[in-house]
């Protein structure tokens, strides 16, 4: 059985990743940061065979990461800093991309068979709409930029070292454990407490996976060798009134939908949806 390394397994797509590895009853091994400890019951995870705290990945040298990759097959690097509100053009993402060259080559020191990064969308141009893998790269936004970045860099690292690399583009996500902030839970809040929900850029066309879908293509990319890059997405159309109004109908609850003229950065940007490249 494959031993797994992950990182960000505390954060909205690493649980769900870490969930979906437990089941396949894989070897993992945790990276996390110091603190969050408590975030993880590990009587639910009876196949977490070391967790390795840090007080911070992203400042980790090579030699941190070589010694603490010693016998891993696969890494999934879910970690990132994704605040809400806060980390698309958060000089964080800097950070990150920094920490995550260190992760890179030091599992290249490790001999760690593979390793499966995390990108975006908003990697692509999306002035193109229907996004696929060909899509041409204009990222536009700190976040995607440094994400960009990383995949080019890991490319080279890892393709001069033959170790086998996987980019998961991951679209628009929502479910179990998602942040109160994010659409989809700010929607069922409002909801459930009978207030108003005041929407923006409602016509915006968005391509949304359930997170626990999403945690299950990217755990199958472990045995899938022949795609370089992923798009992880539905490669279903929704506008943001739709999405609304199936929430709402569940509540009974229509009337409370309010939609603002008012536009975000993101308002000529009418389509954000993935072409599935992998049959995952």
């Amino acid at each position: 059985m494959k031993t797994v390394l992950l990182t960000g397994a505390t954060g909205f797509l690493g649980r769900n990743i870490l969930k979906v590895l437990n089941q396949k009853k894989m070897n993992i091994i945790l990276v996390i940061r110091s603190g969050s400890e408590k975030k993880i019951n590990l009587k639910n995870y009876n196949h977490v065979k070391k967790i390795v705290i840090s007080k911070d990945i992203f400042k980790e040298n090579v030699s941190w990461w070589q010694k603490n990759c010693i016998g891993v097959d696969v890494i999934i690097h879910a970690a990132w800093y994704t605040k809400p509100g806060k980390y698309l053009n958060s000089y964080k993402n800097k950070d990150c991309l920094k920490g995550s060259i260190n992760l890179a080559k030091g599992a290249v020191k490790a001999k760690v068979k593979k390793l499966i990064g995390i990108g975006t969308c908003l990697e692509y141009d999306l002035t193109y709409n229907l996004l696929s893998i060909d899509t041409p790269l204009k990222p536009i936004t700190l976040y995607a930029k440094t994400k960009t970045s990383l995949f080019k860099k890991l490319l080279k690292i890892l393709g001069k070292n033959l170790i086998k690399f996987s980019w998961c583009r991951v679209f628009y996500l929502y479910g179990q454990g998602e942040h109160k902030d994010r659409l989809v839970p700010y929607i069922n809040r409002k909801l459930r407490y009978k207030k108003k929900v005041q929407l923006k850029n409602y016509n915006s066309i968005r391509d949304y996976l359930n997170v626990s879908k999403a945690a299950m293509m990217i755990v199958k990319v472990i045995n899938n060798d022949n795609v370089k890059v992923i798009n992880i997405c539905s490669g279903r159309p929704i506008t943001i009134k739709k999405l609304a109004e199936q929430i709402a109908n569940k509540y009974n609850r229509r009337h409370l939908l309010h939609y603002k003229k008012k536009s975000d950065n993101f308002s000529k940007i009418d389509c954000i949806v993935g072409v599935p490249n992998c049959n995952l």
